[in-house]
Parts: structure tokens; C-alpha cells; sequence
């Protein structure tokens, strides 16, 4: 019979890879409304959220769980920082949708991992194994090297990493329910957003579009929130390694789009740079791999 901890950690498991496999085929939606202004998309994204997340709140009857969270000024504080970091990332995300550089998407998702490491040994305490300190060097080469072989910087693949590493590390230290927290963070930046659209009045997508646009930025709503439910629901229940580890998907699915669906190029520059993500990826899977055989846990987090 499975320990409490056991089906924690398998409903953690569930929760990554569904959120991981519709972020895979997220770029499909963006491509779909690639015509609105990033900023605006974006925009929607958090208001449809929030409104969903408004009826999700009411129906569970969760504002109790979300209000007495809130009275603690730690929670409150990663919060803010959540929000702030989500934020970058959704525009980072429609931002290498809209120039055509999914590929640096895929980049930045395939780097994650890597970063979750790092955030864990310099935040959580975590130990960073010599295996784990060589595929991080080896990530930061990658990087080097594409930027010297393509000669662009890949600032939206680094902008992609860094900020969905450190929102998995906020909500992982936040104890606070997964749906609470999302309607926080959105409810924060409504306000914000709402009162942008307005003041585009006629000039906003929303109102000079067509009735499928409009329907379109709506559902950017439950796109945007579900995945992100299914993530918080397993950052609370597996380790950040672990975390990075279901990650895999996301990218994968992102270079497959990007080179087969949208003709995006693939130089040897841009081979060489993720052959040596790979590799990196290639050895922290291996070493997690060999700490799980040898007994290490499943990865079940407390927090």
C-alpha cells in the first residue's frame, strides 16, 4: 500500500507532465493570434486567467485558504516575486513565437533543468553533485557557443530559463494551494492590464478584430491557467531537480515545431549549442537516475 508521501509524489508526477505537454504544443495557440501585439496577448492572458480563476476560487470555496495565506509576510513576499517573474516569462514565451525564434524557446526550456539545479543549491540548500557542476558548465558553454557560431545573443532563451526557474522556486518555498496563489498573482496584475486595454480603446485587438480573435484571446485564459495549476500542484510535491527532469517534454516539443511545422532554421551553430545542452541534460539524468536505483528517494517534498 502507498504512503501518504508515495501518492503525494505520484499526483506531483501526474500534474508535471500534463502541464509540460501543453506547454509543448503552446506555441500553436500563440501562432494562432500572432497577429495581436505580444504585450496585448499577453494582456489577455492574465485577465481571461483571472477571471476564470475568480469563478475556480468561488465554486471550491478556496478565498479562505488564499487570505489566511497572505496574513504570513513570507508568503506574501514569494508571491510578489512569482508574479513578477511569470510575468517576464509569458513575455518571453510570445515574444520568441512572434519574431519566429521557437527555437530559442526550446533553448531556454531545455536549460531549466540546469538552472532549477542551481537555484536549489544556492537557495534550498540542496547538494550540487560534481556530475550536476559539470552539466551546468557544460549549459553555460552551449551558450557561448551558440552566441559565437550564430553570433546573436540568445537573450529570450536566457530570459525564458532563469525566470520559469526562479517562479518554480517561489511557489516551491510559498506554502500556499496552488489555485490561491495563480489567482493572486493574476488578480495583482489585472488591475494593471485592464486598465491598459481600456486606454487602447478602439485600437485594441479585442474590439477591432474579428469575433474569432475575440474568442481566441478569451481562451487564453484556460490555456494559460491550467498548465500553470498542474505546475504549481507538482512544484509543491517533488523536488526542483525533479522538476527539471519532467521538463524534457516542453523543449522537445518546441524544437519539433519550430524546425518541422514553422521552417525555422537549424544551423550547425545552433547543432553545436544544443549538443552540448544535451550532453548536460544527458549527465544530470544519468545521475539522478543512478541516485533513484541506488535508493535515493523519489524526490517527495515536504514543503
Amino acid at each position: 500500500m502507498l504512503t501518504d508521501a508515495e501518492k503525494e509524489w505520484r499526483k506531483g508526477i501526474a500534474s508535471g507532465i500534463g502541464a509540460y505537454l501543453w506547454w509543448g504544443f503552446f506555441p500553436i495557440y500563440i501562432k494562432l493570434v500572432i497577429h495581436v501585439p505580444v504585450l496585448e496577448i499577453v494582456c489577455h492572458r492574465v485577465a481571461w486567467c483571472f477571471a476564470l480563476l475568480l469563478i475556480l476560487m468561488t465554486v471550491t470555496r478556496r478565498w479562505k485558504a488564499l487570505f489566511g495565506a497572505l496574513r504570513d509576510r513570507r508568503v506574501l513576499l514569494l508571491l510578489l516575486g512569482s508574479t513578477f517573474v511569470i510575468c517576464f516569462n509569458w513575455l518571453g514565451m510570445v515574444q520568441a513565437v512572434a519574431i519566429d525564434q521557437i527555437r530559442q524557446s526550446s533553448l531556454g526550456y531545455f536549460m531549466n533543468p540546469l538552472v532549477s539545479v542551481f537555484f536549489g543549491f544556492a537557495f534550498l540548500g540542496e547538494r550540487l553533485r560534481r556530475v550536476q557542476l559539470i552539466a551546468i558548465l557544460l549549459a553555460v558553454t552551449g551558450v557561448i557557443i551558440q552566441t559565437l557560431l550564430v553570433g546573436i545573443f540568445p537573450w529570450i532563451a536566457i530570459m525564458i530559463a532563469i525566470s520559469f526557474g526562479l517562479y518554480g522556486l517561489f511557489r516551491k518555498l510559498a506554502n500556499v494551494d496552488s489555485m490561491a496563489g495563480l489567482t493572486f498573482e493574476t488578480g495583482l496584475l489585472a488591475p494593471l492590464v485592464i486598465l491598459y486595454m481600456v486606454s487602447l480603446g478602439t485600437e485594441s485587438a479585442f474590439v477591432s478584430n474579428s469575433t474569432s480573435d475575440r474568442i481566441l484571446l478569451i481562451i487564453a485564459g484556460p490555456v494559460t491557467c491550467v498548465p500553470l495549476l498542474l505546475f504549481t500542484a507538482m512544484a509543491r510535491r517533488v523536488k526542483l531537480a525533479t522538476v527539471g527532469f519532467l521538463q524534457y517534454m516542453t523543449p522537445s516539443l518546441h524544437l519539433l515545431l519550430a524546425v518541422t511545422f514553422y521552417g525555422e532554421s537549424f544551423t550547425t551553430g545552433h547543432a553545436v549549442s544544443f549538443a552540448m545542452i544535451w550532453v548536460a541534460l544527458g549527465l544530470y539524468s544519468f545521475d539522478l537516475w543512478r541516485i533513484h536505483r541506488n535508493g535515493g528517494g523519489r524526490g517527495i517534498s515536504s514543503t
